[in-house]
C-alpha cells in the first residue's frame, strides 16, 4: 500500500481502540520501540520524512498516534516530537498538542534566505526585521543594525510568546550565530 497521502490521510483517521492496539502491538517507552505480539518484530518502517508508520488491518497509521493511544487511551490531537526527532517515540519525547502549538517547535522552513529563524534582512531598509507567527498572525519584534540583535531579539519573542515550544528554533538559533561568529551567545540573553 502506498502512502501517498502523506500525513492528513493517516493522521485524523480515529485510530483502533485502545483494546485492539494491546492485542496487536507491545511498546517499550525507555526506547520507544513498537513491536508486533505474534512475531516479536518491529511494527513500523520510515517514511521518507521520517516518520514512523504501522499497517493495522488495511489502515496505515503514524506510529507516534498508536503509541499515544496505546498508553494514554485516547486519540491524540497532534503529537509533538519534543527533541525534533520524527522517529524518536520514546514516551518521554512526545507530547499532545494543538496544530497551533505543534508548528511553533518546526525547525527552519526551505524559503528562509537569512538561514536564521524568525530573521529577515530588509533591503529598503538595509536592517535586519524580525517576525514571529502568532494566531496566524504575523508580529513585528522590530528592526536591527546587525543580524546577531535581530537573532537575539527573535529568540527572546519567542520564548515570551511560546515558552518552550520555541526551544527548538532558539537552540537553532544559537548553534548557528555559535558557527557564524564564533563564541557563546548563550541562552540566558533570550530568556
Amino acid at each position: 500500500m502506498n502512502d501517498f497521502k502523506g500525513k492528513d490521510m493517516a493522521k485524523r483517521k480515529p485510530l483502533p481502540s485502545k483494546e485492539r492496539l494491546k492485542e496487536l502491538f507491545m511498546f517499550n517507552s525507555k526506547t520507544g520501540t513498537l513491536t508486533r505480539r505474534v512475531s516479536g518484530k518491529p511494527a513500523d518502517f520510515i517514511n521518507e520524512r521520517g516518520y514512523g508508520r504501522v499497517y493495522i488491518d488495511v489502515g496505515l497509521y503514524f506510529t507516534h498516534r498508536i503509541i499515544w493511544k496505546l498508553v494514554h487511551g485516547y486519540d491524540p490531537l497532534d503529537i509533538d516530537h519534543i527533541n525534533g526527532n520524527r522517529s524518536d517515540n520514546r514516551l518521554s519525547n512526545l507530547r499532545n498538542v494543538t496544530t497551533q502549538e505543534n508548528n511553533r517547535n518546526v525547525g527552519l522552513s526551505k524559503r528562509n534566505s537569512s538561514s536564521y529563524t524568525g530573521v529577515v534582512f530588509s533591503q529598503k531598509l538595509n536592517q535586519w526585521r524580525v517576525f514571529i507567527a502568532v494566531d496566524k498572525r504575523k508580529i513585528s519584534g522590530g528592526c536591527y543594525k546587525s543580524k546577531v540583535e535581530a537573532v537575539l531579539a527573535f529568540n527572546k519573542l519567542a520564548f515570551e510568546l511560546h515558552g518552550e515550544l520555541a526551544n527548538r528554533r532558539i537552540e537553532f538559533n544559537l548553534k548557528k550565530l555559535e558557527q557564524e561568529y564564533g563564541g557563546n551567545h548563550e541562552r540566558k540573553e533570550t530568556l
